[in-house]
């Protein structure tokens, strides 16, 4: 068992400051892009379905629930001839 005093931990803190502020930054910048790179994901292979395929009668994209949850709420449904 370690036991800081104060003392060592504002100077831990201060010495990590940088680190965080990265740390936080990389967070940051994963909630800001997830759902816009998973709504490519998942247009890609719409897309892809649409182009390729030639038995899929319909291809749809359907929001399976809220986004707030996770920004995988994406599906792709295809429906064969």
């Amino acid at each position: 068992k370690m036991d800081l005093t104060t003392a060592e931990i504002a100077d831990l803190e201060k010495e990590f400051e940088l680190e965080s502020e990265l740390i936080n930054l990389h967070y940051l910048l994963r909630l800001l892009l997830a759902k816009s790179i998973e709504t490519l994901f998942s247009l890609d292979r719409l897309l892809y379905l649409h182009e390729n395929e030639k038995d899929i009668r319909h291809v749809y994209l359907v929001k399976l629930f809220d986004p707030t949850i996770s920004p995988r709420n994406l599906a792709v449904i295809a429906i064969k001839d």
